[in-house]
């Protein structure tokens, strides 16, 4: 029973710990992107959209995303596809003025032209998109 116990509590403090650690990391975040001149509610807003959306990248370079957001919501979707390109947009530019260089030491293994995510479809009422 004690020992039952004491797993029980270390699993709890673990798991506890893992979510502070969360919070420090999203408090980090939002210390960076007001120190070189982001809104702190549009570095919110991107956060919020980037939790929906999950990256991986492969031993050879190739980068993979996965979602959770339905594609019946297309136009929010690409409203905030839009908003999150202006945003990184606006950070890499503002990284850049106030650490100049830091952004040299950025690799991408495979460019993102040879990417298979880097190819768009615009989808309309003509063109739906594919199942």
């Amino acid at each position: 029973m004690a020992k039952r116990l004491d797993r029980e509590l270390r699993a709890g403090v673990e798991k506890f710990r893992g979510e502070i650690m969360n919070e420090i990391e999203f408090l980090e975040d939002e210390v960076v992107a007001i120190g070189v001149g982001l809104p702190l509610m549009d570095t919110r807003r991107f956060q919020k959209i980037g939790s929906m959306v999950y990256q991986s990248v492969s031993l050879d370079g190739t980068i993979h995303i996965q979602s959770q957001i339905e594609l019946e919501n297309f136009d929010e979707v690409r409203d905030g596809a839009g908003f999150m390109l202006s945003y990184l947009s606006r950070l890499i530019r503002l990284l850049e003025e106030a650490y100049p260089g830091v952004l040299t030491s950025v690799r991408i293994e495979l460019p993102l032209k040879k990417q298979s995510i880097w190819q768009v479809v615009e989808i309309n009422d003509s063109n739906p998109p594919p199942e």
